[in-house]
């Protein structure tokens, strides 16, 4: 083979080379997968199936189980009552976007009365009140409530900001406790950067022996950066015991939060 042709041999295997190479990067991603935390693979840095490492969703085994601290129903009116149950997250930065739940209220010999449905979103490392009025007992006296969520909470990540928000209740005061008591207080947004909407306020009075007495819930639609709004809360009949501390719990979706 003569040194002209092997010359043009060896530039051909450079431009095939070359060729080749371009070609490659080409289609490069079609044949790459990359992980993501919905493909149904535990891949990447993923501690379980699309869960844990850098996907927000929180694997099962990691995180830790809410604590429901105690659930009672209180009487409003004549026949009518409200249920709540306090419960407790534990995990630090991982919240829970949605999750179903029952009340269910017995009478004194454990014969059902009711029961009441919902969802409810959970907030990180904190302790929250779960509300639900308007329940008839049907001429009959709640002495037990049950509470229980009926799908396993799916903890999230929330976003550091979030993390970050906090709204503080302050300055409760009750009037005409002995006629149609009236508690008023205030609740401000202690972040200086982002706003927050739809914000359930509970309100909590415990009598001297430390245990609760009466429960009521109101709303606030949003709250400003470094805003601050009135509460209030109302009952139609005076306190069966004497008022003692009072715990305001605003409670709000981290995980619904626009930034």
């Amino acid at each position: 083979m003569s040194w002209s042709v092997r010359r043009q041999l060896f530039i051909l295997l450079i431009v095939f080379a070359v060729a080749g190479g371009i070609l490659f990067l080409l289609l490069r991603p079609y044949f790459t997968v990359v992980p993501i935390c919905t493909d149904g693979k535990k891949n990447g840095d993923e501690t379980g199936i699309d869960c844990g490492g850098s996907c927000r969703l929180v694997c099962m085994n990691e995180s830790k189980e809410v604590i429901v601290k105690w659930a009672r129903t209180f009487q409003v009116s004549q026949g009518l009552y409200s249920a709540v149950a306090y419960i407790e997250n534990q995990n630090i930065d991982s919240a829970v976007y949605q999750v179903p739940y029952e009340f269910r209220i017995y009478d004194e010999n454990r014969q059902f009365i009711a029961s009441r449905t919902g969802t409810t979103y959970i907030g990180p490392n904190n302790a929250s009140a779960i509300f639900e009025g308007q329940i008839k007992a049907e001429g009959r006296i709640p002495r037990y409530t049950t509470f229980t969520f009926t799908d396993t909470p799916r903890f999230v990540k929330a976003d550091p900001r979030a993390l970050g928000t906090k709204i503080l209740a302050r300055d409760p005061v009750i009037i005409d406790r002995e006629t149609k008591p009236k508690l008023s207080g205030t609740i401000s947004n202690a972040s200086s950067l982002f706003g927050v909407d739809a914000i359930d306020v509970i309100a909590l009075v415990y009598g001297t022996d430390g245990n609760v007495i009466a429960v009521s819930k109101t709303y606030v639609e949003s709250l400003a950066q470094n805003g601050t709004a009135n509460v209030y809360f109302t009952w139609p009949s005076p306190f069966t015991a004497e008022p003692g501390r009072i715990e305001i719990i605003p409670r709000w979706n981290v995980l619904s939060m626009r930034f």
